[in-house]
């Protein structure tokens, strides 16, 4: 039974390509002491990972449940997403929306984008992430999300934001003081597509930032050309239309 629940997890993980960073000692913990912005940054991440809320990916609602104490006890019927457009579609610039309980660690990676192109979004929760999603009708191009947040773990936002918007490309990077197999093996069955551990440098997470900006601009293009050839498809059917009835 072990042996078969093990091989199962492990099927799941590799349907994600995984890339590990190479901070840490390997044992579980990242630890380092020095401030630099070039060097290892120390971020602080406090709570548990809460048991996983029942999360049903075969069916078509969303069940949390209300063990976080936030009132999350409600199901959210899933729906056709796949018209919804990313930041970088509708105004031409990269935004990274970080989602993670600490705001020191907002102050630290707001600081490194500072200086680049990225449009740069933080949250404090899972439930006031998917709030605004909801409201304003269109996402991130890239999700950071930290692992240990009180009442939604970055676990369950990942599945959750896989779940709604199912039919989405929107890589989802994790972000965790643990590296040990079994956490980054739950992330990438969760969803995500990259895991970094802390603390990280500067360059690693832009080196990490652009490698998936790259298959953002890349997947939107590809809309954009199937877009147009649609259009241009459509235009010479009415033409045609237009002519053959002109004929008779």
């Amino acid at each position: 039974g072990d042996a078969l629940r093990a091989a199962a997890e492990g099927e799941r993980a590799s349907k994600w390509p995984i890339w590990r960073s190479r901070s840490g000692s390997g044992d579980g913990d990242c630890r380092s002491s020095s401030m630099s912005i070039d060097s290892p940054i120390r971020v602080e991440s406090v709570g548990s990972v809460t048991p996983s809320s029942s999360l049903d990916l075969g069916s078509a609602s969303l069940d949390l449940g209300s063990e976080d104490g936030l009132g999350l006890g409600h199901k959210n019927p899933l729906r056709d997403t796949s018209q919804i457009p990313t930041h970088y579609r509708l105004h031409g610039q990269i935004e990274i929306m970080s989602v993670d309980d600490q705001p020191t660690n907002h102050l630290v990676l707001e600081r490194m984008f500072k200086k680049t192109d990225y449009k740069y979004v933080s949250r404090l929760n899972g439930l006031s992430t998917l709030a605004l999603l909801e409201e304003r009708g269109f996402l991130p191009d890239i999700f950071l999300l930290d692992v240990m947040m009180p009442g939604m773990s970055g676990h369950e936002l990942c599945r959750s934001i896989r779940q709604i918007y199912s039919t989405s490309f929107v890589p989802i990077i994790m972000i965790s003081a643990k590296s040990s197999p079994e956490n980054i093996m739950e992330g990438f069955a969760a969803g995500c597509l990259d895991f970094i551990c802390k603390p990280f440098t500067r360059k690693e997470v832009l080196a990490r930032i652009r490698a998936h900006v790259h298959q953002v601009q890349a997947v939107a293009y590809q809309v954009q050309q199937a877009t147009r050839r649609n259009s241009t498809m459509n235009t010479d059917t009415s033409s045609r239309n237009e002519e053959s009835q002109k004929e008779c």
